[in-house]
């Protein structure tokens, strides 16, 4: 492996990690009772914009390293 298959895939693992905590911020938020339909609604596509978001990473580091 070369170094930059190295750091690409640290970046890559890191910029996912991100991704995942947010995500899992997200929903820890949208389940607790005292937030408006409206916020709960506003978050739920958040977050599929966010996983969406996370394949694509995915998917880009795979056609890289190719």
């Amino acid at each position: 492996m070369t170094s930059q298959v190295v750091g690409l895939t640290l970046q890559t693992v890191g910029t996912l990690f991100i991704g995942f905590s947010a995500l899992m911020v997200h929903h820890r938020v949208s389940t607790q009772a005292i937030i408006d339909t409206s916020v709960t609604k506003s978050m739920d596509i958040e977050r599929k914009i966010g996983i969406l978001g996370l394949a694509l990473i995915f998917i880009g580091y795979l056609l890289q390293i190719i």
